[in-house]
């Protein structure tokens, strides 16, 4: 799929400025694994992101505490979301930032 694609080294300055600056919060499922990535390329491209992070894979830990289950699917099934493109990354987003941040929020607000 990245054969014959830009490398890092240009596409990480692109995402950078699609973000635009520190302020934007960034909305991830397992942000851990994809903040770790980040910082590990920071050196080679003078990229850095000290963006705020919200993790939907904590949220879901911390809204369904009653389940172990809370990867992507798992949430979607309890919500009853239909997802198209699950395992893409146009899917994946979507389902992450569209849907599972705005339902987790909304459940986190009404838990306090």
């Amino acid at each position: 799929m990245v054969k014959d694609k830009a490398g890092i080294d240009v596409v990480l300055p692109q995402f950078r400025a699609f973000v635009g600056d520190d302020r934007v919060v960034l909305v991830a499922h397992n942000a851990a694994f994809d903040m770790r990535f980040l910082k590990l390329k920071e050196q080679k491209t003078g990229v850095r992101f000290g963006n705020p992070v919200l993790d939907t894979l904590l949220l879901s830990g911390y809204l369904h505490d009653y389940t172990d289950d809370h990867n992507l699917a798992a949430i979607a099934d309890r919500w009853a979301w239909t997802c198209k493109g699950r395992h893409t990354a146009l899917g994946d987003s979507l389902v992450t930032g569209a849907r599972c941040s705005s339902s987790c929020w909304t459940s986190w607000r009404r838990r306090r």
